[in-house]
């Protein structure tokens, strides 16, 4: 049954275009485990190309979606296409060795440089998904540099990363909007759509 009313919005889909609070709604008669064939997300999947407002994901990436969930979003989607750096606090799991992910930790290295606040905390590196974290791993001074591949700027193009960024608003201390709205411009977030 609900796998015929999926199919019944992929057929109205191409006709309407919905914000993120009606996606939220939408996805709330969809059960959240994923033993269920990722149901919610293939409501997100199917109509990501006519959501008005992507700048909200985050709404329902923080709010509604399982840890598991995220990580499938982030696969089938594309983590640029789905996170917008004018709202970067969270927890990431991230593996160096996708593009994309790649990407994701140089906006994250250049807002923790050039956002007043910004902070990276319960960081871990690990060399594969099953090895151990690498004892007192910190960022190295070359992924603040040009990329050319990981060599010797940009971040390793293998390994994975966790880390929360986390802003410090304290008082004097303000986000740099300014940091956070020329990396937004490298996302789909920040890209110019046309208005209906």
């Amino acid at each position: 049954m609900a796998y015929r009313k999926i199919l019944e919005l992929q057929i109205l889909a191409p006709h309407s275009y919905f914000s993120v609070n009606q996606i939220f709604e939408l996805i709330s008669y969809f059960p959240p485990d994923s033993s269920a064939g990722y149901l919610r997300l293939q409501v997100i999947i199917s109509l990501f190309s006519h959501i008005v407002d992507l700048e909200n994901m985050y709404l329902i990436f923080d709010n509604v979606l399982s840890f598991d969930e995220r990580n499938e979003l982030f696969h089938r989607v594309g983590i640029m296409n789905v996170l917008d750096p004018m709202r970067p606090e969270r927890l990431y799991r991230l593996d160096l060795r996708r593009n994309d992910h790649r990407e994701w930790v140089k906006i994250l290295v250049y807002l923790a440089t050039n956002d007043p606040g910004g902070v990276w905390e319960e960081v871990e590196y690990r060399w594969g998904k099953y090895d151990e974290p690498v004892p007192g791993w910190t960022l190295p001074s070359t992924w603040t540099r040009a990329d050319d591949g990981g060599v010797n700027g940009g971040p390793r193009n293998f390994g994975w990363l966790q880390v929360r960024y986390r802003c410090q608003t304290r008082v004097g201390v303000a986000t740099a909007l300014g940091a956070r709205k020329v990396m937004r411009k490298r996302t789909l977030a920040g890209m110019k759509r046309a208005v209906l």
